[in-house]
């Protein structure tokens, strides 16, 4: 598909850093024809095998810090990650498990707990993706490396960089210094999951002969949270060992031998070790160097890996290898491994629509190129930014037992099978850990996860008695003995003192969503019991039976997140909503789920997780009506409902949030911005008033337009062909091809204006309303 045609247009018309970004649906490639000048996090694609990754920069190899860019708005705030470490982010490279033990973090959200134990952080290793071209012309050395200023790489012309969501290759090509061609392809090998796989290709189109020199490297500066223990290099290689700080007796190795047709040099120095061989690239010819990264930690395989020399050996035997072939030979067995997760046919499409298409086909990817089939141990860990960052820590949280379990099952059991090996590789240490439990909601995830694999058909009775009993039997005791107590007044049983998962629900009684799944653990671990002929507490089936659940004292009974919820609460993340999806209306019937679901989608508010709407979207959907689904008044915000916009004004982007409440959220960094934003009710609706809240920058004037007519008939026919004052057609032509503007004033009818009056600065006890009256039919607003 080309770059500039309408269809690719209309996928990335609406997302950032995608000027010239690229998706073809029919190889499943998404790239862009752009060259970013400064490496940064979100124009990078990676490459992982569910135990190795790599964060890949501009120029497809090596190693470089995040760099600020030269817009005038840039900032060093721009360079840094997030909770918990709120470090600068680097193109790093990650294997499965491999955590640190550190004192404390930048952030956390319980202090008090970091008396009891250290935190673990995933540790970066040593860059293995590093195969730099290096060249001299008049006098003037200039070097493919990432790090390095722009003047000392040289040109970059004719630039592609994409990644394969079918067998997770990247590629890169460019011209450079308008002399050579260079293609980098990137891989970790899906089959082979300790090998990794440069492989560069040179291309002189001239007339003369030039030469160059390829260098590989090592760098332990490239690591993080690591100690160094060996760097140096052999006849056949370079390699370097290390282990995570704080753990000396978990070992890691890198080593990488260099396929090239040339004689080979080593050399170290200090915490860095090369390979360099020289070429000379013949009039319209082209050369091939290939670097083979063979990687392997302790964790792996314990019981084998004793030392560090046991770890380094077999990197060198998966980097020597012959048996895996040449480079076109391994990226065969790569894509044909692949093939066998993905197959022929892509596993979720929407036809109707081009970007939730792309956005479907690339999420089930992720999951699988940062999973694998039955990791054992803490390799089989999954933090929630995969094997490319260290976001978060690289730490696992409920996401991968309950949110992320259910987007591979359907496809890729046996890699849900490694989620659970890691909670029973960490089952001893949640028993130790009973007298300091903090997150109860947690153990009804880990519970429900082995729980869903057994009862899809994927997993047998062997694996319910010896593996998923044992989980749900444990979970059920500890949540019967510590966490519920009877209470005799109310004659149910009750909780105290809970972290639900909406994180502005700390140290509540009775979280709604805590008590639910409190009675799942117990029915299921009841049925597992019986299939088994185990004899279970009858304790189990009286919590079951005689749970509390909060509810509001009125006619419409809301279900209270916990006890003594206000009405006023605002919620940052799904929480009595998960009461209808995943836990299947438990404690619940549906008309009280309906409740639920319009009262908690009014209390989200505009900066929780994106992880939230989905889950509405989900139990609106099992409704099974339209009239639900798709009315924007009614139901905001879910199925085919509103669809916010953010427009383009005085050269300046507006920062949108989607609230989920029939609300936009928007903010401008100065006081000379006007704002605009296009609602689009998808439907015809009369609609007599509305409500404006303003933040902490109040508008001085307001004005509400409608369009009711019937030329333009989608969103992006606004944006192609409404001057807005700005510069927003623009990035629309392709939608207009004839070039007419019409002005807005000819378009939208304005139906109120007024000045606004509000004091300053803002107080969070009050706020101000805005109100207009208008009965009208009408599909946009302005």
């Amino acid at each position: 598909m080309p770059v500039n045609s309408p269809e690719n247009k209309q996928i990335f018309s609406q997302l950032k850093f995608s000027d010239q970004a690229f998706y073809d649906p029919h190889d499943n490639v998404v790239g862009t024809t752009e060259f970013p000048v400064f490496n940064q996090y979100q124009r990078q694609p990676y490459v992982a095998n569910g135990y190795i990754g790599s964060r890949i920069p501009n120029l497809g190899q090596g190693f470089t810090y995040d760099q600020l860019t030269n817009s005038s708005t840039a900032n060093d705030d721009d360079l840094l990650n997030g909770w918990p470490l709120f470090n600068k982010r680097y193109s790093g490279a990650f294997v499965a498990g491999f955590y640190d033990l550190q004192k404390n973090t930048t952030g956390t959200n319980f202090a008090e707990l970091l008396e009891n134990g250290y935190e673990s952080v995933i540790a970066a290793v040593p860059q293995w993706t590093a195969l730099s071209l290096s060249v001299e012309i008049l006098g003037k050395k200039y070097t493919l490396d990432p790090s390095l200023e722009h003047e000392a790489i040289g040109d970059i012309t004719n630039y592609v960089q994409n990644m394969s969501l079918s067998d997770g290759i990247v590629t890169t090509q460019f011209t450079w210094l308008n002399t050579f061609d260079v293609k980098y392809e990137i891989l970790a090998h899906r089959e082979n999951i300790n090998l990794g796989l440069v492989n560069m290709q040179v291309y002189n189109p001239g007339n003369e002969s030039v030469q160059v020199i390829v260098s590989d490297v090592l760098d332990f500066n490239s690591s993080q949270r690591c100690q160094l223990n060996q760097i140096s290099h052999d006849k056949n290689g370079i390699y370097v060992t290390f282990h995570p700080q704080g753990l000396s007796y978990i070992d890691g190795a890198i080593y990488s031998t260099l396929s090239a047709n040339g004689q080979i040099t080593r050399e170290q120095t200090n915490e860095t070790v090369f390979q360099n061989v020289e070429l000379t690239i013949e009039p319209h010819s082209c050369v091939q160097v290939a670097k083979y990264a063979g990687i392997a930690t302790t964790d792996l395989d314990p019981d084998s890996f004793k030392t560090a020399d046991d770890v380094l050996k077999f990197a060198r035997k998966v980097s020597q290898n012959k048996k895996h072939g040449d480079a076109t030979q391994l990226v065969n067995s790569h894509r044909s491994a692949w093939s066998k997760i993905i197959q022929d046919a892509p596993l979720v499409t929407f036809p109707s629509d081009s970007l939730l298409n792309l956005g479907a086909r690339a999420s089930i990817f992720h999951l699988l190129a940062n999973t694998r089939p039955n990791a054992e141990g803490v390799t089989g860990a999954l933090g929630v930014s995969g094997l490319s960052s260290d976001s978060y820590g690289g730490m696992v949280f409920w996401d991968t037992d309950l949110w992320m379990l259910n987007g591979i099952l359907p496809f890729a059991p046996d890699h849900i099978k490694s989620f659970i090996n890691y909670r029973v590789h960490l089952h001893q240490q949640a028993i130790d850990n009973v007298p300091r439990g903090i997150k109860y909601h947690i153990n009804m995830a880990v519970a429900m996860a082995s729980w869903q694999l057994y009862i899809s058909g994927a997993a047998d009775d062997t694996f319910l008695e010896s593996v998923a009993y044992p989980i749900i039997n444990d979970a059920a005791s500890f949540l019967a003995e510590y966490v519920v107590h009877y209470n005799d007044t109310l004659g149910k049983y009750t909780t105290k003192n809970l972290t639900d998962p909406d994180e502005f629900a700390n140290h509540v009684d009775n979280g709604a969503y805590t008590n639910t799944g409190i009675v799942l653990v117990m029915r299921w671990a009841q049925i597992a019991g019986s299939i088994l002929g185990k004899q279970v507490p009858k304790i189990y089936h009286d919590i079951e039976t005689a749970m509390f659940l909060p509810t509001a004292e009125n006619t419409q009974n809301i279900t209270l997140e916990y006890s003594g919820m206000n009405s006023s609460v605002g919620i940052k993340q799904a929480d009595v909503i998960m009461m209808t999806y995943p836990l299947e209306n438990e404690l619940i019937d549906q008309d009280q789920a309906y409740i639920n679901m319009e009262f908690y989608s009014m209390k989200q508010v505009g900066y929780g997780p994106a992880m939230t709407f989905p889950i509405f979207s989900i139990v609106a959907s099992n409704w099974h009506s339209s009239d639900h689904m798709g009315d924007p008044i009614a139901l905001p915000c879910l199925g085919e409902g509103v669809r916010f916009d953010s427009i383009k004004c005085i050269w300046r982007r507006l920062l949108s949030i989607n609230d989920g409440d029939n609300t936009t959220s928007w903010q401008a960094k100065y006081n000379d911005t006007t704002g605009k934003v296009l609602v689009d009710l998808k439907s015809f609706r009369n609609i007599s008033s509305g409500t404006f809240i303003w933040g902490d920058k109040p508008p001085k004037r307001v004005k509400v337009s409608k369009y009711s007519g019937s030329s333009f008939t989608a969103v992006t026919d606004f944006f192609a062909q409404v001057d807005f004052g700005n510069e927003l057609f623009n990035e629309y032509k392709y939608a207009n091809p004839e070039g007419k503007l019409h002005n807005q004033s000819d378009v939208f009818e304005e139906v109120y204006s007024g000045d606004v009056k509000i004091s300053a600065p803002f107080d969070p006890e009050e706020y101000f309303q805005v109100g207009f009256q208008q009965d009208t039919t009408s599909r946009k607003w302005s």
